[in-house]
């Protein structure tokens, strides 16, 4: 052969979108925002389509992510405790292509930006709102405040929502609004009854978990559910809080290496909760105790 072998180029848009996946698969989330998305279509089109997962995540990479891949079809947000609800609301405007969206664990993700999920993501099929555990202050507007949201997702073909306080008008809301469910998981929604109307209206879903059923192949922890009576006159707890409790009763004699038990209390049993009082608490001493056992979900005491 003579001269110089002419240079081979190669049209990289034109890889099999399979390969496109693997390479993206391979960048990680910092790398589609850096690179990924500033090259030609077929790679912006697999960025988009590529399920993105943002764990412990701020405010600031959801934006930059926003701002960079709008056109994104699949999110899923994990323990994402530094991202606020304000911030959530200003981004999810900007994903109105989402066709998936998963929210696990990130307690300052409240109720409005479910409604403004609702509001920017037309085209959204699937859709995942899990807590780690069910809190019920049976106030009726709260409990379904995200249910209103959600039944605005009106093409809907999947809902998981776990350890959700809505009840059944908040639930009815949503069949009646998502006509085209398919699966439907509402474990530890303790607030749902499934009564004759209910059960009639979920008898068209093909795939049905309700709130009593098993948690073992769930991939997040599960932790008991609390329950506040509307009055406050009665806290249900589990036998955990109870030994937090019982510890804190006799704290100093702990920490003085000097602790010796009543003669006439056991310790090491866990006492059953008192019944209901009758006389409605004060308001003061309501507060404070939703700031103590909010104290202890922040330290992970609960």
């Amino acid at each position: 052969m003579t001269g110089e072998a002419s240079a081979e180029t190669r049209d990289w848009a034109e890889l099999p979108r399979d390969a496109l996946t693997t390479i993206y698969v391979k960048l990680g989330l910092a790398g589609t925002l850096v690179g990924g998305v500033h090259v030609c279509r077929s790679w912006r089109r697999a960025a988009a389509h590529e399920p993105t997962l943002i764990r412990g995540g701020d405010d600031g990479l959801l934006l930059s992510l926003a701002e960079n891949l709008s056109s994104l079809r699949i999110l899923r947000l994990i323990s994402c405790y530094s991202m606020s609800n304000e911030g959530f609301v200003e981004a999810i405007q900007k994903f109105t292509l989402l066709e998936e969206l998963e929210i696990s664990l990130c307690k300052n993700i409240l109720a409005e930006a479910i409604e403004a999920v609702g509001k920017a993501c037309p085209h959204l099929k699937h859709f995942r709102l899990s807590n780690d555990r069910f809190y019920c202050f049976e106030d009726e507007h709260s409990n379904n405040q995200e249910a209103q949201g959600i039944s605005e997702m009106h093409e809907l073909r999947s809902l998981q929502l776990f350890g959700n306080n809505l009840n059944n008008q908040g639930l009815t809301s949503i069949l009646d609004n998502c006509p085209h469910l398919e699966f439907l998981d509402i474990r530890h929604c303790f607030n749902v009854n499934m009564d004759a109307a209910l059960q009639a209206k979920c008898a068209r879903i093909e795939t049905l978990r309700l709130p009593d059923d098993s948690t073992a192949e769930y991939e997040f922890p599960v932790k008991s559910p609390i329950r506040y009576c509307s009055n406050f006159t009665h806290y249900d707890e589990c036998e955990e809080h109870w030994a937090i409790r019982k510890f804190e009763e006799y704290e100093n004699d702990y920490l003085d290496d000097e602790f010796y038990p009543p003669e006439d209390e056991d310790l090491l049993e866990v006492e059953e909760p008192s019944p209901c009082l009758e006389e409605e608490i004060p308001e003061d001493e309501e507060s404070m105790m939703l700031d103590y056992y909010a104290m202890l979900d922040e330290n992970g005491l609960v």
